[in-house]
């Protein structure tokens, strides 16, 4: 996984919950992701669409919540999954003062 850091890439999306297999990353797994975009001064755009939809064994973790990963996170969530809100694309997204301004 770390050949495709040493390209440089700004950002990173990590898919949780993807549709249709329904991967939950797990938090071990998101740590060397973490640990890869704080190597190699990246940011990691969390798409959390799923977040509410998780099954147990799975748990849900943010990227947002683990260590150093709050200034380097864009959080994307949608209300249109969450809610069953068919038809509609209502989405957010969380970040940090100096992204979100950025993101405006």
């Amino acid at each position: 996984m770390e050949d495709a850091y040493r390209q440089h890439p700004k950002a990173i999306i990590l898919r949780k919950g993807s549709n249709p297999c329904g991967k939950v990353f797990s938090k071990a797994e998101l740590e060397i992701s973490a640990g890869l975009v704080q190597k190699y001064g990246a940011f990691a755009i969390g798409d959390e669409v799923y977040e509410h939809i998780v099954y147990k064994p799975a748990e849900y973790t943010y990227c947002s919540n683990l260590p150093g990963m709050y200034e380097r996170t864009i959080s994307c969530g949608s209300l249109s999954k969450t809610y069953s809100i068919t038809g509609w694309r209502v989405g957010y997204i969380f970040a940090p003062t100096h992204l979100a301004a950025a993101l405006r």
